[in-house]
């Protein structure tokens, strides 16, 4: 091999690497043309199953993922109130590859990066899994939102496990929920404070491509 083919060639791996090492930030929840309004009488869904961890919305942190998960890594992106904090992580599935995030709002997460957001979409086309985003340790599969939600769920199990969905468009669907919960200071006082929850998901087929759910608590 000639010394420009070789020097051509360690340049190409190098740029393969460093692309493959990047950050994988989120891809935003499936996008709805209005915001739902907030119908639910309850919360969509509260937790994430990984295999037996259960991830629960506000509570888990991604430290502890990521730490159960033996791999992975914290990346974030934004400015101050804006800033998220994420894991994420390639799931192969029998059909396709999937990409999920654990996402933790800066703000509303608190400094322990508490996980208020999960997303995840069908990613046949990923290839190779990047660093910054690696393949999901096999006994923290399979994944489902409330035991019961994933990637691959109908559109007539999406409907039979929420019910009537807040909007519907064209290929989507979305859920909302807005009440009130009361929770205990660190001193022991109980107040009530604003809890917001959404879930979205797109389809292809009938069949879930993407899926989103966030929930947020606040004074």
């Amino acid at each position: 091999m000639s010394r420009q083919l070789l020097t051509l060639f360690v340049a190409a791996v190098c740029a393969s690497n460093l692309a493959l090492a990047r950050p994988v930030p989120p891809p935003g929840p499936p996008t709805l043309k209005t915001m739902p309004p907030a119908t639910l009488k309850r919360l969509p869904v509260s937790a994430l199953t990984l295999g037996s961890l259960k991830v629960e919305l506000e509570q888990t942190t991604l430290a502890e993922v990521k730490a159960l998960a033996g791999n992975g890594r914290i990346d974030a992106y934004g400015e101050q109130g804006s800033r998220l904090y994420w894991l994420c992580y390639t799931v192969e599935s029998q059909d396709t590859l999937q990409q999920v995030w654990l996402i933790s709002d800066a703000e509303m997460g608190g400094p322990e990066h508490r996980i208020t957001e999960v997303q995840a979409q069908s990613a046949s086309d990923v290839g190779r899994a990047p660093t910054a985003c690696p393949l999901l340790a096999a006994n923290l599969q399979p994944l489902a939102l409330d035991g019961r939600l994933w990637l691959g769920s109908s559109q007539r199990m999406l409907r039979t496990a929420l019910g009537r969905p807040s909007v519907a468009q064209a290929g989507r669907l979305g859920y909302a929920y807005a009440g009130k919960v009361k929770l205990a200071r660190p001193d022991g006082k109980r107040l009530e404070y604003d809890r917001v929850s959404y879930l979205t998901a797109s389809f292809d087929d009938g069949v879930v491509t993407r899926i989103g759910v966030a929930q947020i608590t606040s004074y």
